[in-house]
């Protein structure tokens, strides 16, 4: 809203600290808390890089810019924490190697996401296989911003050829009987600046131009692997390549996990974490992002990721949640209850899932909700639970999950709050929030926001008769006649407002003080409480 998050008290201290309760220090983005003795007096505990706001924040102390105690309280801040470190308390956690490769390797597993699949994969350890591409050998870890290496690395050539065997596997050039050219393509991260478009590195197009009429001449399967930071622009090549995995950036064990799902070593069970976009003009940030005259329009509002796509009716290559395995899954027997008071108790839904092929594999089941009847914009659907689960071939288990009051609220920007809505709302099941395999409708109770209280208009006050008849007891008159300039042309106008006003405040205060209005208004409000109370 117009200030900069390291500057930006409302954030870092009322939100962050007094509403979530953050006992921590915050620190600053490298130059983001350009205005050092603001940022300490917003929240900002340590400013980086270094020292060079510490003459400031001394000078702002001695002139009065900022209270000592705000800086007593940024420095209170880091040491709670650095006091906590095992340099201070001599507690160091043990560090095994083998733990942490089996733990780095794992979570490679779990998240490596098998994008599309013509039934090429898993290959056979005897396939002839070629790969090809600068990634195969140097498989890129982490985002190049962090510059870290580690001869702990792994890549998918090397791995493969652990596999397979050298009379199987090859690099670059494909010997005649190859099966599989293997395309390893990417695009990194940078520092301090955001990529200008959704292309892979120009010369692993180069690769593809050669690679792709290759293999199709040879009758050959074409496997890509996209070692990237996010999703790459693949209009060009997507109806040409048989199978596509995506990595990401895997850390060091992505490399050997990559080769273990084209052998079939690793049942591949990760998900998209985001939207995966046809082009970059159909993403939410397209024309608006990085702006002009060093001003950026945050155009999208709440319409971010695949919220954007449902709104605009825009099919994007992959969907956010997307992902595939080399078993299926069936899900059915969906239940929800209904009916249910959400400020006393969670609304519970469960479904069946089972594996209904021959390996096993992991299965995401993706709770999202539609709100039927909302009084206020909101997106279309969202995600609010989910659940992996693991099944052997022909296994079946129930899925339990949950949904709270939270699970149904949104932020409204009017009444500077989250609020949920009583009403109807739909419980849709998928794999991806692209596909919905499973649906019911389900109502929900709970306190309504625009029921009645202070910010009531008055147009709708008048249409509830158990409104009407308790401000008329309050106020000793007709509410009807008494606001009819405001019911008529100023509807939208709340009771607050008028209470105070002309319309109303005007003619109460020529029969009771100031004192005995105030009074007969809590009484109003605290009738108005117990309606809605006994409405829910």
């Amino acid at each position: 809203n117009g200030v900069p998050c390291a500057m930006n008290k409302w954030l870092l201290t009322d939100v962050l600290r007094k509403e979530w309760g953050f006992d921590g220090f915050v620190v600053s983005d490298w130059g983001a808390s350009y205005d050092v003795p603001l940022a300490v007096s917003a929240g900002t505990d340590l400013t980086m890089p270094g020292p060079l706001g510490i003459k400031q924040v001394i000078a702002a102390v001695e002139s009065g810019k900022i209270k000592e105690e705000a800086l007593d309280t940024a420095i209170r801040n880091i040491l709670n924490v650095t006091l906590a470190a095992p340099c201070f308390t001599g507690k160091y956690p043990a560090f095994n190697l083998e733990d942490t490769l089996r733990v780095t390797e794992e979570t490679a597993a779990e998240s490596i996401v098998l994008l599309k699949n013509n039934g090429v994969l898993p290959m056979k350890k005897e396939n002839r296989v070629t790969f090809f591409g600068k990634r195969s050998t140097n498989f890129a870890m982490i985002p190049a911003s962090v510059a870290a290496s580690t001869d702990l690395g792994t890549d998918p050539y090397d791995r493969a050829v652990e596999i397979g065997g050298t009379e199987n596997v090859n690099l670059d050039i494909a010997p005649v009987g190859n099966k599989y050219w293997v395309v390893t393509v990417g695009a990194d991260a940078c520092e301090g600046a955001d990529r200008p478009h959704m292309d892979i590195d120009e010369d692993e197009k180069a690769l593809l131009a050669r690679v792709i009429p290759e293999a199709k001449a040879a009758d050959g399967k074409i496997v890509l692997i996209i070692n990237a930071t996010g999703p790459v622009d693949l209009s060009d090549y997507i109806d040409s390549v048989d199978a596509i995995v995506c990595p990401f950036f895997a850390g060091m064990m992505g490399g050997k996990v990559t080769a273990d799902i084209l052998y079939g070593l690793v049942n591949p069970s990760g998900r998209l974490p985001l939207t995966w976009p046809k082009h970059y003009y159909d993403t939410p940030a397209y024309k608006n992002y990085g702006g002009e005259n060093k001003e950026v329009w945050y155009g999208e509002g709440i319409y971010v990721g695949y919220r954007w796509y449902d709104a605009r009716h825009i099919e994007p290559l992959f969907p956010f949640g997307h992902g595939l395995s080399y078993t299926s899954f069936e899900f059915s027997g969906l239940y929800a209850d209904t009916g249910v008071n959400v400020e006393a108790a969670d609304v519970k839904i469960r479904l069946n899932v089972k594996n209904t092929g021959s390996m096993a594999g992991s299965e995401v089941v993706q709770l999202y909700i539609h709100g039927c009847n909302s009084q206020f914009d909101r997106p279309y659907k969202e995600l609010k639970a989910f659940r992996k689960i693991f099944l052997e071939p022909g296994e079946e288990k129930t899925v339990e999950l949950k949904l709270s009051k939270a699970d149904f609220s949104s932020f409204y920007a009017e009444f500077g709050e989250f609020i949920a809505q009583p009403g109807d709302y739909e419980v849709l099941i998928g794999t991806s929030a692209g596909n919905i395999v499973l649906r019911k409708t389900i109502s929900v109770r709970c306190r309504n926001p625009f029921g009645l209280s202070g910010r009531t208009g008055i147009g709708a006050l008048v249409q509830d008769d158990q409104a009407v008849a308790l401000v008329n007891r309050v106020i000793e008159d007709d509410i009807r006649s008494l606001a009819y300039v405001a019911i008529n042309y100023a509807p939208d106008k709340s009771i607050q407002e008028l209470w105070n006003g002309v319309y109303i405040g005007g003619a109460l205060k020529a029969k009771w003080n100031d004192e005995e209005i105030a009074e007969r208004y809590h009484r109003i409000m605290v009738g108005f409480d117990e309606i809605e109370t006994k409405r829910i």
